[in-house]
């Protein structure tokens, strides 16, 4: 759903899109990537509030998407630094 909502967006199709990516984000609510892309498409309908509410929403997920990228990477980090040389 996101790849067809980024396309019709491409298209100029807003209206299309914001359905779509509407059913992106009701079935994985936390990637950030489709929150602001549908937020785009609401900003572009003039549905000012909806697309604030999904700015915030895209920014939230964004950065859990960060802690948990900077969590493994530690996470890595620490094996390596502990590690015994073979």
């Amino acid at each position: 759903y996101f790849q067809l909502g980024l396309l019709e967006q491409q298209q100029g199709r807003w209206q299309d899109s914001a359905a779509t990516l509407e059913k992106c984000v009701a079935m994985k609510p936390t990637l950030s990537k489709a929150r602001y892309r549908l937020a785009l498409a609401y900003s572009r309908l003039g549905q000012k509030e909806r697309a604030k509410e999904q700015f915030a929403l895209q920014q939230k997920y964004s950065q859990q998407e960060k802690d948990e990228v900077n969590a493994k990477l530690q996470e890595v980090t620490t094996f390596l630094v502990t590690s015994p040389p073979n």
